[in-house]
């Protein structure tokens, strides 16, 4: 029996409801959809926003992860999909935002169905709300095509494994087959998910033989998208030599486990525990309203059995009725089974996204559901009869998420005289815990737009691009989709010259689109060579290169983030760093 005051599902078995009808669920998609609409689409951005968004569009016409389209361990099924809607939409860009709109309604409305299943129809719709409008997936659904799908296949696996915990032992094969074939949009999803899977569907089917059969299944479906991605990669060897080597050179510089030190992996802690918590920054304070003591034994009964008059009220329209306990797995330890093997990994090995915490946010935003539910009526004892302030709950919990993710944050500074061991771990977390808070928020992806529809459109005001060649040294828009937008005209990649502690990268690459057509000798000064014509350099803000060229006679034309020079009016050689750039028409050069 649950403690007074305590609500019961925390502590005792699930009380499972059947799945809501389709009219309501139908209802639901709706209010997503309209939502989706408003918050995504007149904010969506022009340009493909990232090094990895650029990886994606590559993928759709030559699917090969050993060039990086796209990156390991490859997100076949995903690509699969953005073929099939670039039928429709026609460009990468409109494509993606396809993508990541249908991920912002499935995954709500999924969480929905489960939020309905595990506690009430209410706390469906207000997890689903919440998951709407939670940062992480905001951001998300408009900066990442695939990563809102992370949420997608967990909350559909998740409600599988619930219905298969409670004894319908068929849906542990379904569950089995969606995990397979989810984790084709990102394979480590069949490791975090796995447990949760295992778990329920032991109490589903409780026989070793029907185990054995749902792992066939399992393994199946896994096999739909991983063959032909062995097929791809050249075999199983050089798949696993593939995705060993990126997740140790993604998590090098931030896991305890491959070597990284204290402060870097600190710096991981602190921004996985920002975005995890802003998944329950809006709706935290209603599980302290549950410390309020019950006023009767009505309000007592009301508290412990979810919410007074949520289930049975004639006039709600998410009115669900009971069935029959879920067996022995209280909603807590599905819970539990849910985000532990996420959060261990997170904190452990690797992430560097607000997406990649996709997986276990929705729980979150499942609880959230719940103890708003669950502390308006705590409330609701002391107001007026048949008063719950559900609603109002939750305005206000979404419009904290709200204001969270439309801040306009500003690069913070670090303190640099801080001393001590622990004033510096303060610091690091003030510091980094700021960075996780803008990198979640509309600020970083309405900047990054700018500067990149900047970049393109003066390199596409310099006119006929057949002499041009550009020079990219840490700009802030990345130098991938540079290349990308203009698939004809060279450019040299110098990485690492500036910001502090900057180490040059040992040489430099001269790329054209998707293809690396020469990598200079490593003897120092390395030499980059420039057909005659002209040069748009793309500098960091803070390049020592422009000082440098301008001193030995260098003509540096600027045009907003970019400098032109026209190479007749330039030494044979000039020097920058550590490079020697030359014209490739001069005597020198041959």
């Amino acid at each position: 029996m649950a403690a007074a005051g305590v609500p019961s599902m925390i502590v005792t078995t699930a009380t499972p409801r059947p799945t809501p009808a389709l009219r309501t669920v139908l209802l639901v998609a709706a209010l997503v959809a309209l939502l989706i609409a408003v918050t995504r689409l007149p904010v969506a951005p022009r340009y493909l926003y990232s090094f990895d968004t650029v990886n994606f569009a590559l993928a759709l016409d030559q699917f090969d992860p050993r060039l990086g389209q796209p990156q390991p361990p490859g997100y076949p099924l995903f690509i699969a999909e953005a073929r099939l809607l670039r039928l429709f939409f026609g460009t990468p860009e409109r494509t993606f935002v396809a993508c990541g709109t249908l991920a912002g309604i499935a995954a709500p409305v999924l969480l929905f169905i489960l939020g309905a299943r595990m506690y009430s129809g209410w706390a469906g719709i207000a997890a689903a709300l919440l998951l709407t409008l939670t940062p992480a997936f905001w951001h998300s659904t408009l900066a990442s095509p695939l990563r809102p799908y992370l949420a997608v296949v967990t909350v559909l696996v998740a409600y599988l494994c619930h219905r298969s915990a409670g004894g319908e032992a068929r849906f542990a094969y379904f569950a089995a087959a969606a995990l397979g074939v989810g984790a084709g949009w990102r394979p480590a999803l069949l490791a975090l998910l796995f447990p949760l899977w295992l778990v329920c569907a032991w109490l589903g089917l409780r026989s070793l033989s029907r185990m054995c059969r749902a792992l066939a299944v399992l393994a199946a479906a896994a096999l739909t998208w991983f063959l032909p991605l062995v097929v791809v990669v050249g075999g199983p060897e050089a798949l696993w030599e593939l995705l060993t080597g990126y997740l140790g050179e993604q998590s090098q510089g931030s896991s305890p486990v491959y070597g990284a030190g204290f402060w870097e992996w600190w710096k991981m802690v602190t921004q996985v525990f920002v975005w995890e918590a802003l998944a329950a920054v809006g709706w935290f304070w209603a599980a302290l309203l549950l410390l309020l003591p019950g006023r009767s034994r009505r309000g007592r009964r009301s508290a412990e059995c979810g919410v007074r008059n949520a289930e049975y009220n004639p006039h709600s329209a998410f009115r669900i009725p009971h069935s029959n306990p879920a067996g022995p797995l209280p909603n807590w330890a599905f819970i539990l089974l849910w985000v532990a093997p996420a959060a261990i990994f997170f904190k452990l090995i690797h992430v560097a996204s607000p997406g990649h915490t996709l997986s276990l946010v929705p729980a979150l935003c499942l609880l959230g559901g719940a103890f708003l539910e669950w502390g308006a009526a705590r409330v609701g004892q002391y107001l007026p009869r048949n008063y719950v302030p559900r609603w109002a709950f939750l305005a206000a919990a979404l419009a904290v998420n709200v204001a969270f993710f439309t801040y306009p944050y500003r690069i913070p500074h670090a303190r640099l005289q801080v001393r001590g061991t622990l004033p510096r771990v303060v610091e690091h977390f003030r510091f980094w815990g700021y960075f996780a808070l803008r990198d979640t928020s509309y600020a970083p992806i309405r900047l990054e737009d700018v500067r990149t529809g900047g970049r393109i459109g003066r390199l596409r005001a310099l006119g006929d691009p057949s002499d041009l060649t550009i020079v990219w040294q840490d700009d802030d828009v990345s130098w991938r989709k540079i290349a990308y937008y203009f698939p004809k005209t060279p450019i040299w990649v110098i990485e690492g010259v500036s910001g502090p502690g900057a180490v040059p990268a040992p040489l430099p690459y001269l790329w054209l689109y998707n293809r690396i057509l020469e990598v200079p000798d490593r003897k120092p000064p390395v030499t980059v060579r420039l057909p005659a014509g002209r040069v748009a350099w793309l500098f960091h803000l803070h390049s020592p290169f422009p000082q440098e060229l301008r001193a030995q006679g260098v003509p540096l034309l600027q045009f907003g983030p970019l400098h032109l020079t026209d190479l007749r009016q330039t030494p044979a050689q000039f020097r920058a760093g550590n490079f020697l750039f030359e014209r490739m028409n001069s005597p020198q050069s041959h």
